[in-house]
């Protein structure tokens, strides 16, 4: 029995790793890597028997998260529920693990998962990296054009999608789409891709339908969580002078999109902390008497409509100016109402997530964007 532990693949994250097998379970320790950051959440890793023993396959390991008083938004610790694939097979939850301390009173949480034979993956949730998306668009019978629009700060092509029906006129309503400013906030990726699907299998033209898939395509390669990451977070880097390149190069590109349409929505897609399990919520304006703010406001209702009961939480809407951050920027220096959705990492209400409530909600999205401007 020999079982190797591994981080170093696209998307991969884990820190401080251990395995003991000197007992009757083996034991894998790790946890999450801040690759350079304030705040560390996502992990992303691989385990490998390459010398397995008659009957390892009847075996269980205890998987253990260490560190996690230092981690972001772990409050309510058992409501995450990280995700497993063995070779072959589907994405699957882990059953909800149990939580323990210390000597000296650190959380510790624990799962236990299948002897991997010959491999396992475990991840915070469902990951979705550049592949996923090239599966989508070769689906889409090229109703989603994809175009280089510049480079990450770390030198990478960034790409944005546009829909084919996109006129450069000046007339069709336009929509800008923003996903994974933090490169570990996967959830909102699964969310976008069940959207982009819908658009593509109704066909609906007459939108100017503009798509950042990957805003932190660095963070999400590098398997960075990418919340006050270094050397800024990148949804606090927006504004006049921005602070990160890929804030630069997507502002280009809105300038151009709002020069081809009639903008209405500016669109974010993120995550909460993982202990968030009421639903998916919409945030706007803090400010009543913003010129925006009604605008903003029917954009929530409509998405809280289509929503709910499944997906949506009670408290759905919320008002916050987050100075820096691309909803403030899209408000305050394009004049375009932005909202960002918050998408649970596990759990809505009851629900607990898949890939396909995933790629569901995001389909509730779309048809709540046709139906308000329909």
């Amino acid at each position: 029995m020999t079982l190797k532990f591994s981080s170093r693949f696209p998307g991969g994250n884990a820190a401080a790793y251990d395995i003991d097998t000197s007992g009757a379970m083996p034991e894998v320790r790790f946890t999450s890597d801040p690759c350079g950051g304030v705040d560390a959440l996502w992990f992303h890793f691989r385990l490998e028997e390459s010398a397995p023993s008659p009957g390892d396959n009847e075996r269980k390991i205890r998987l253990v998260w260490n560190f996690v008083d230092g981690l972001y938004g772990v409050d309510d610790s058992l409501s995450c529920v990280p995700v497993l694939m063995a070779p072959g097979q589907p994405w699957v939850r882990l059953k909800q693990g149990e939580e323990s301390r210390t000597p000296d009173g650190q959380r510790q949480l624990a799962w236990t998962l299948p002897y991997p034979t010959p491999l396992v993956e475990v991840a915070l949730s469902f990951p979705y990296l550049p592949g996923d998306l090239s599966a989508l668009l070769k689906k889409s019978r090229e109703y989603w054009i994809q175009e280089p629009i510049g480079l990450t700060q770390g030198g990478r092509i960034l790409h944005r999608l546009r829909s084919h029906s996109a006129s450069g006129g000046g007339r069709h309503p336009g929509i800008y789409i923003l996903a994974r400013q933090h490169g570990g906030e996967t959830p909102g990726s699964w969310v976008l891709d069940g959207l982009l699907r819908h658009f593509a299998q109704i066909r609906k033209g007459g939108y100017d339908l503009w798509v950042v898939p990957f805003a932190d395509l660095d963070g999400c390669l590098r398997g960075h969580f990418g919340r006050n990451g270094s050397p800024v977070d990148l949804d606090q880097s927006w504004g006049p002078e921005p602070q990160r390149h890929e804030a630069r190069v997507i502002d280009h590109d809105l300038q151009r999109w709002k020069t081809r349409c009639n903008p209405i929505l500016a669109l974010d897609l993120q995550s909460p902390g993982v202990s968030e399990r009421a639903g998916v919520k919409g945030t706007m304006t803090g400010q009543a008497d913003h010129p925006l703010a009604r605008a903003e406001t029917k954009w929530c209702n409509v998405f809280q409509s289509e929503l709910q009961p499944a997906f949506a939480a009670d408290d759905f809407k919320r008002n916050e100016d987050e100075p820096g951050s691309f909803t403030a920027h899209l408000r305050n220096e394009h004049q375009v109402p932005a909202v960002k959705l918050s998408i649970p990492y596990a759990h809505c209400g009851s629900n607990l997530l898949t890939q396909k409530n995933y790629r569901e909600i995001g389909q509730l999205i779309a048809k709540a964007i046709l139906r308000k401007n329909g």
